[in-house]
């Protein structure tokens, strides 16, 4: 009861606050299913149990709609309860051969990974070259990123767990080596990518105000102040577009 009502005044809250801002995986959502058809060959990264959280309709429906629809993670208890994938590899790696896929997407994956470069240059490989990789991430200059750094694992499993409902387990290490609006540029270019966009943006969150209580205010304050574009390098999250360079791997 009392988390109902604290959720009912962050929404109150928000309104108010910072009106027009919305979930930042609902324009990840709405981005995915405008590029997938009848003939998309789509791979989903670290994809856990569904491709974007419940609230957010079409996961099912535009699996169906391509060609083919595959997700890769490394927990087999968790991809076995996606029920909209038609087929689930379970792994860290990337066993498909070249050209196997014109789609590749990541949701909340990058910032985990100790090497980017490493693992766009394998997504690269996968992708057909008219192919396109979308990810949408977590920005290291949002301020509560910048000061997880500092923070035992531990703790951020509870404060995850309080505020998001996922269990300990569902929480990964956390690295930041793509997470800024330059390094994503830097190390899709070392990959062998073309940068098509790249977008700043803040995301609604209810979940804030369980970990922040009544400071969540001034953290309302704060995401509607960078809602300004000189500000937008400190929003929440990224959303990255980025297709396969014509240019030979190495040549800039």
């Amino acid at each position: 009861m009392i988390r109902k009502r604290l959720l009912r005044t962050y929404w109150w809250l928000e309104r108010r606050i910072t009106p027009g801002v919305k979930s930042s995986q609902d324009t990840y959502a709405q981005l995915v299913k405008a590029h997938v058809t009848d003939t998309t060959r789509w791979l989903d990264l670290g994809c856990g149990h569904q491709f974007w959280p419940e609230g957010i309709p079409g996961g099912r429906e535009t699996a169906c709609r391509a060609a083919l629809c595959v997700g890769l993670a490394p927990d087999l208890a968790s991809i076995r309860q996606h029920t909209a994938l038609r087929h689930r590899v379970v792994g860290l790696q990337l066993p498909f051969v070249a050209g196997s896929f014109n789609l590749v997407t990541a949701n909340m994956v990058f910032e985990h990974l100790e090497d980017p470069v490493a693992v766009l240059t394998d997504i690269r490989r996968l992708l057909t070259p008219d192919g396109i990789c979308i990810f949408h991430t977590t920005n290291a200059w949002y301020w509560q990123t910048v000061l997880s750094r500092y923070v035992p694992q531990s703790v951020k499993n509870w404060l995850v767990q309080l505020s998001e409902g996922r269990s300990a387990d569902d929480v990964y290490p956390t690295h930041y080596r793509i997470n800024t609006h330059e390094a994503v540029r830097e190390r899709a270019q070392a990959a062998g990518f073309e940068v098509r966009e790249v977008t700043m943006l803040n995301t609604s969150s209810a979940g804030r105000i369980l970990l922040l209580g009544p400071f969540v205010v001034l953290e309302l304050l704060w995401i509607r102040l960078t809602q300004q574009p000189w500000l937008s390098r400190h929003r929440t999250n990224i959303i990255a577009v980025v297709t396969p360079s014509a240019q030979p791997m190495g040549v800039r």
